[in-house]
């Protein structure tokens, strides 16, 4: 089988779209599927056509507000507006002409899926669980879609809920406890992004990775050296564009997520795959949140399950980051609800699930 995967990737090399289509790529092509690739080009994919695309424009969120919604995280990054869209399709029916798929796998790229319903070809779309809860959105959120919708000869939606019935099928990550959704909903629900990594003898290590806040590359590496400098165990810290040092007993790296596995505990911005990552291995995470609302959404739900704590990015200090993290380490009940969580993901399996449905 052909199939082309269109994810959103809006931080190269980092957020949650690219790890997620580069493990898809090996999944895929390990079981002999031949696998094309629409996105940006500044991306390290190997083993699929590629076909470039680009992605949208800088935020729109210059008011720092928090989002309500996923509607708004869409909004807020143009990934919905009409421009981009218009773009987008053009790109996605070009890589579809080229590459003539059998399947469409589409995570966040709103595009694909009207591309796909245009061209007769079955798209399968990954969802995060929040589009199924009700929320209030302003009309504004949604008008680059239906925009689009309308001059495709579709009808409007009032929600991404309604929008993604357009879809042949759709998939969640995470357990029930930090992904719910309604029983009545024919969605799939895969535990981990990932084919699933044996455990390991766990570390005193952190594992820290910051691609997502507002504060600068020289603040947040002088709040890791103030915090953790001299401490005797391991930091494995990835910052935003900062390049690979080490002091004492401080790494900064480029972010190899294997260096994740046998560390006791993860600070990170939020970032989706991270989050599931965790909860796949029953790591605490110390979770620092800006206005994103995926940021959010993750550090509430760690808090709320009780396996890690939420830091608010302007309540950010080396005093504050050194507290959070050391009553995180220091209370035995966070890793216990982690390995409760972890139990909970890997019954639902991991990536190669997804085979079933091809």
């Amino acid at each position: 089988m052909k199939v082309l995967l269109t994810p959103l990737i809006l931080n190269e090399n980092t957020d949650e779209s690219y790890f997620l289509c580069k493990n898809l790529v090996t999944l895929l092509s390990t079981a002999t599927h031949t696998v094309g690739i629409c996105a940006t080009s500044n991306n390290n994919f190997h083993h699929a056509s590629f076909y470039a695309s680009s992605k949208p424009s800088s935020s729109l969120n210059k008011s720092k507000t928090d989002e309500k919604s996923y509607e708004d995280y869409l909004y807020n990054r143009n990934a919905s507006s009409a421009k981009f869209l218009k773009k987008d399709l053009i790109a996605i029916n070009n890589a579809i002409k080229a590459f003539k798929p059998d399947l469409i796998i589409t995570h966040d790229r709103l595009s694909a899926i009207i591309a796909g319903k245009n061209a007769n070809i079955p798209v399968y779309g990954i969802v995060h669980s929040s589009i199924f809860t009700y929320k209030n959105l302003s009309s504004q959120v949604l008008s680059g879609l239906n925009e689009t919708l309308r001059n495709n000869k579709f009808e409007q939606v009032f929600s991404l809920e309604e929008f993604y019935n357009l879809a042949d099928k759709l998939f969640v990550f995470g357990p029930l406890e930090t992904s719910p959704f309604v029983s009545d909903k024919e969605v799939i629900r895969i535990g981990i992004e990932n084919i699933y990594q044996p455990d390991i003898d766990k570390t005193n290590d952190i594992f820290i990775f910051l691609n997502d806040l507002d504060k600068s590359k020289r603040h947040l590496t002088k709040l890791i050296k103030e915090a953790f400098e001299g401490a005797p165990y391991k930091v494995n810290a990835y910052v935003k564009q900062k390049s690979e040092s080490s002091t004492n007993n401080i790494n900064f790296i480029t972010p190899k997520l294997s260096q994740l596995y046998p560390c006791k505990l993860c600070i990170h911005d939020g970032n989706n795959y991270l989050f599931n990552q965790c909860l796949a291995l029953g790591i605490p995470q110390l979770i620092i949140a800006n206005n994103n609302f995926i940021n959010i959404s993750n550090g509430m739900k760690a808090q709320r399950n009780h396996f890690g704590l939420c830091l608010f990015e302007d309540e950010l200090s080396m005093e504050s980051l050194y507290e959070a993290y050391y009553h995180l380490a220091s209370n035995n009940s966070y890793f216990k609800n982690a390995e409760i969580l972890k139990a909970s993901t890997l019954t639902e399996g991991d990536l190669s699930k997804i085979l079933d449905y091809l």
